[in-house]
Order: C-alpha cells, then sequence, then structure tokens
C-alpha cells in the first residue's frame, strides 16, 4: 500500500512540477551560488568548476551587495567546486555552506560565498598596571567595538571582576587572563582574538 502510494505520489507531482509539500529543484547538476560582497569589495571573479568535465563558469562581482547565479552542468556530474580568482584586497571570501538538494533523484547544490575585509585587534596595554581598577583599550582596525572577556582558564582561578572594559583585581597579587575580541560584521570577519595576562604587583 506504502509504495502504491508513493508511485501515485511521483506520478502526481512529476509531470505536473507542483512542489508536493517543497519547492521544486532545478535539473540535475544545478548549482546555485550566492555571493555577500561587503563594502569595499569590487571586481571579485568566482569560478563554479566541475573537476569531472573541466567545465565553468566565471560569476563577476562588480560591487558590493548580495549576488545569486545559477548555472548547470550535465547529470553525470559528480561534484562541484568554488574557486576565487580575484581576492579582495586586504580582505577574502570564504565558503561557508554546502547543501546537496535530493528531490526525486534530482540533485542541486546550495552554496553561499561571504567576501568581507579582514581586521586586526591593536593592544598595547600594559599587562601588569598596580593595583585598583584598570580600564582596558583596545582598537580594531575595522573601526568596530572591542569586547573584552575573562579566559582565566584551569587550574587557575580569576580574581579579577571584569565588567565592560572595567578590570578590578579583587586581591593582592590577582592575576587573571583577559582577551580582547571583535566578531565582526557583514562588511568584515571576525578579527584574531589578542590574550593578556594581568598580574596585580601590590
Amino acid at each position: 500500500m506504502k509504495k502504491f502510494l508513493f508511485s501515485v505520489l511521483v506520478s502526481l507531482c512529476v509531470p505536473m512540477l507542483v512542489s508536493c509539500g517543497g519547492e521544486v529543484e532545478d535539473e540535475p547538476g544545478t548549482v546555485r551560488v550566492t555571493v555577500n560582497a561587503g563594502a569595499g569589495m569590487t571586481g571579485l571573479m568566482l569560478k563554479v568548476l566541475s573537476p569531472d568535465l573541466l567545465l565553468g563558469e566565471d560569476l563577476y562581482i562588480p560591487s558590493a551587495g548580495r549576488y545569486r547565479f545559477r548555472t548547470a552542468f550535465p547529470p553525470s556530474t559528480s561534484s562541484f567546486d568554488v574557486y576565487v580568482w580575484t581576492q579582495p584586497v586586504n580582505g577574502k571570501c570564504a565558503l561557508v555552506e554546502e547543501e546537496k538538494i535530493l528531490f526525486f533523484k534530482r540533485v542541486s547544490y546550495d552554496l553561499t560565498v561571504n567576501c568581507r575585509i579582514n581586521q586586526t585587534i591593536s593592544w598595547a596595554q600594559d599587562d601588569t598596571p598596580n593595583g585598583g581598577t584598570v580600564s582596558l583599550t583596545a582598537t580594531a582596525s575595522s573601526g568596530l567595538a572591542v569586547l573584552f572577556v575573562d579566559r582565566t582558564a584551569a587550574p587557575e582561578v580569576s580574581a579579577c571582576s571584569l565588567v565592560g572594559n572595567q578590570l578590578t583585581y579583587l586581591s593582592s597579587g590577582a592575576s587573571c587572563t583577559i582577551a580582547a575580541t571583535q566578531v565582526g560584521s557583514d562588511n568584515y570577519f571576525p578579527a584574531p582574538e589578542i590574550s593578556k595576562k594581568f598580574i596585580n604587583p601590590i
């Protein structure tokens, strides 16, 4: 009975091109690429390439924005790759998602590429300021706000209180490891985290 019902479902859905609860996908070998290009991302060139057939298509990104591309390969194609031929200045493009979709034996691929600018954190503060409360000051090359996190790890126990950028020693000789972080945005990738060990010399 189940086999009969499935056969009826296929016979209704495929010829009529209705979704039967889901979106009808493209023909076999379809690759859809979504590119998110942050500010400053101009003149990018990507390529969707099939290693099996040595066939490919160039995707040109003229400026910042969100772009969607669609290309189709023969049904016998078994794999696809996305290459970035022209990387942005002071940035990069990263493939963040790949989804293989099966729909009545039809195979398609959804890929997302994020192109954003790299950023770094500068933190030249003294590691061992004298006692009391210390105002932590670090800057990101992006100009975005830097957040501070207590990263003191076992077996050490943090002897500091951290509220915002205000670090307070809780005892004489107290120590803790604090990290400066910047999580990024639509235009910038997360910055590499920087850690410092603060010690109260008093």
